[in-house]
């Protein structure tokens, strides 16, 4: 069986929890040819997104399709980078576990609560040392959810 990672170094989870998988994790290519063809495809009429090139710093554009309600993991070699939504749809937090299960111990960061500071897309972290499976990633993030709606 060729696993999710064997197979596409880029995924992009929509709101319904479509998984695209995008770019092939023998190719030369970096991620961000493979993300203007994403947007290109599925984006071309959002305008700050035109803007886009291959210059454009991967995380700012992973910040652009996690505000149209996307999730994006990034196969970085050694670790994974995912970044999500302010917002998961069931969906999407269904499709990410299964993400996980296909990943299983492969060390991963999971990168959510966007901002832009003086220019740049900035992010809270988990397993910001690559020490942490995606599994552990999002159960960790999915409690820091559940907590921030007890807080009144």
């Amino acid at each position: 069986m060729i696993l999710m990672q064997d197979k596409s170094k880029t995924i992009i989870i929509n709101q319904s929890g479509d998984m695209k998988y995008i770019g092939n994790i023998s190719d030369i290519n970096k991620h961000i040819n493979d993300l203007i063809d994403y947007i290109g495809d599925n984006y071309s009429e959002v305008e700050e997104l035109s803007k886009i090139d291959e210059k454009t710093p991967r995380d700012m554009v992973a910040y652009h399709l996690i505000n149209l309600g996307n999730v994006v993991y990034l196969d970085a070699g050694y670790y994974g980078v995912i970044f999500v939504p302010n917002s998961l749809t069931d969906k999407q937090v269904e499709a990410v576990y299964n993400l996980a299960a296909d990943l299983k111990d492969e060390p991963v960061m999971l990168n959510h609560s966007p901002n832009i500071d003086f220019g740049f897309p900035m992010f809270v972290s988990i397993g910001i040392n690559g020490d942490i499976s995606l599994k552990q990633a999002m159960d960790e993030y999915m409690d820091l959810e559940k907590n921030k709606g007890n807080k009144k």
